[in-house]
């Protein structure tokens, strides 16, 4: 977490009441939370923040402002101007995510990854084939881009086989490369380390259809923009919808009856969802690891390639807030995550069986 000038003085305005009906809604709510009790630590503003279990801030209930409040915005707005200006401002890329308008799924799910895990506004990304990320009307569509792959601080390749057969992915490739500019290749859809050829290939790829490989992609980015990532719990569905788009093939996998038969599973894969069919339950990632004597991390790989084709669906475990549980005389309560066979995933069994 860090701190958000913007977002302190939106919050400051909000107790104050000269913005009333304030929504932080596009912002993570542990985020606004760990700003909110800033203030409060800092004498800024009266009220108190709560610590979910994990030990960061999940809410904060704000009374008014202090009197040292009231002094710290009115000193504020007396002597910055740019104190009222709208929180877009900047005039460069912090992520730049290069990749084919065929993607515009996996690109989309990527944005708003990064967006929840390091609470980035819409103006700091680039993506564009997804909307709120595209370019301005009447940009200069080569210059621009020129400028923005020189300048992002990230710049994430989302390599596909229908990247490889876009020229706009290798103009931005070759100008990043071509300014010993770092980037950071992604796989999915099919692709394989043999799309980094050339120049490229002697560079990482992160494979975004292994879920730990994701999380890494995560880590990697805070790094590099010199910023702690929000909670692995609090990613879990946006890695997962991330996962989903890279299992995707390339020329797009329905998800009717008559096309999931057509899906390639890899045997591991079939015997969990067989396992899964016979025993009629739900089991959790490592229930299911030591049941085929796989590492965990495959486990997951094997049951993600089962979601991505609707076989299988997914209930995140749970974790009981500790002051839910006040005067309890145990830890706070937990729930595994699970998996269970689908219509679907029946279905396809069925017919394997027949």
């Amino acid at each position: 977490m860090h701190r958000d000038r913007d977002l302190q003085l939106r919050i400051l305005r909000s107790v104050r009441g000269d913005e009333k009906g304030e929504s932080f809604k596009d912002l993570p709510e542990d985020f606004v939370a760990y700003n909110a009790a800033l203030l409060i630590d800092e004498g800024l503003v009266e009220g108190q923040a709560i610590k979910g279990s994990s030990g960061q801030y999940v809410a904060a209930a704000l009374i008014s402002l202090t009197s040292a409040g009231h002094d710290y915005l009115d000193s504020i707005e007396a002597t910055s101007t740019s104190a009222s200006l709208p929180a877009c401002t900047h005039t460069t890329m912090t992520v730049f995510i290069s990749h084919s308008s065929a993607d515009s799924r996996l690109a989309a799910s990527l944005v708003s990854l990064l967006r929840l895990a390091f609470s980035l506004s819409a103006n700091e990304i680039r993506c564009t084939s997804v909307e709120g990320y595209r370019l301005s009307v009447g940009a200069d569509t080569d210059e621009q881009l020129r400028r923005e792959v020189r300048e992002s601080q990230v710049f994430l390749a989302v390599m596909t086989p229908a990247s490889a057969r876009s020229s706009y992915v290798l103009f931005e490739l070759g100008a990043r490369w071509g300014a010993k500019l770092p980037l950071y290749p992604v796989l999915g859809r099919g692709a394989g380390r043999e799309l980094l050829a050339g120049p490229l290939s002697g560079i990482n790829a992160l494979d975004i259809r292994r879920r730990e490989q994701v999380y890494q992609l995560v880590e990697d980015v805070g790094r590099v923009l010199d910023c702690s990532p929000t909670s692995p719990s609090a990613l879990e569905e946006s890695v997962q919808s991330v996962i989903n788009a890279a299992f995707e093939e390339d020329q797009g996998v329905g998800t009717d009856a008559s096309s999931l038969t057509q899906v390639g599973l890899a045997p591991t894969a079939v015997g969990i969802l067989r396992c899964l069919f016979d025993e009629d339950r739900r089991m959790a990632a490592d229930e299911v690891a030591e049941v085929f004597s796989l590492p965990s991390s495959e486990a997951k790989h094997y049951l993600d390639q089962l979601l991505s084709t609707n076989y299988v669906d997914y209930r995140p475990g749970v974790v009981m807030p500790r002051q839910l549980l006040r005067g309890a005389q145990t830890m706070p309560g937990s729930r595994q995550a699970t998996y269970g066979i689908t219509s679907g995933g029946r279905a396809y069994i069925m017919k394997q069986k027949s």
